[in-house]
């Protein structure tokens, strides 16, 4: 590295890395307390101990904060509902998608309550804007279930969209008291939620 030592060079890219990660786990901090719009890049610094030039060096503004923080919570949900395909089995898969996302909220408690509150954000604000992509590729996820499920229950044939807000609605219900510790995570509630769910779609 041009005579600089290896372990000078380790230090280094290590302090960043870790100044990277102070920032965005103090943004999420204070964007889950007083929301995006309620907080400044100052507050943010003073907390991280850092210098405005240091943020904006890792994210160039603050929305680059939000944009980073949005993605890193909502690829795992996006993930979740992409690669559970429906497989004419839809109690099956509205299950396996309804684990992996308690599961989700049980473990990053912090990321599913402030995913939760950007989506009911005031329509327009910095907040909604940075998280409607991913919320509209999950929607979609879901939505390609119903659809593929109507297939063979004709019976669900144009309710897609209701059905999909009723679903993804009752998962992050439950989410948020997961989240909130209300709730213990267990299969039961697991099982419980997806037949509540259920008992109406097939009538």
């Amino acid at each position: 590295m041009f005579g600089l030592d290896i372990r000078v060079y380790r230090t280094v890219y290590s302090y960043g890395m870790d100044t990277r990660r102070l920032l965005l786990e103090n943004a999420l901090e204070l964007f889950a307390q007083f929301s995006y719009e309620g907080c400044g890049v100052q507050q943010i610094c003073e907390r991280s101990d850092v210098t405005k030039p240091t943020l904006y060096h890792y994210f160039g503004s603050k929305r680059g904060i939000l944009d980073t923080l949005v993605f890193n919570i909502t690829q795992p949900l996006i993930v979740v509902m992409e690669k559970n395909l429906y497989a004419h089995d839809l109690p099956n898969t509205l299950t396996c998608i309804t684990r992996d996302c308690f599961g989700y909220a049980t473990k990053r408690p912090l990321e599913f309550r402030y995913y939760a509150s950007l989506l009911l954000a005031p329509p327009g604000s910095e907040s909604r804007k940075a998280v409607e992509p991913a919320a509209q590729r999950i929607t979609e996820a879901v939505t390609r279930i119903f659809i593929e499920a109507s297939e063979d229950h004709g019976n669900m044939r144009n309710r897609q969209i209701f059905l999909t807000a009723s679903f993804l609605g009752m998962v992050n219900l439950y989410g948020i008291l997961l989240a909130e510790r209300r709730v213990p995570f267990s299969d039961s509630l697991v099982t419980e939620t997806v037949r509540t769910f259920s008992h109406g779609i097939y009538s």
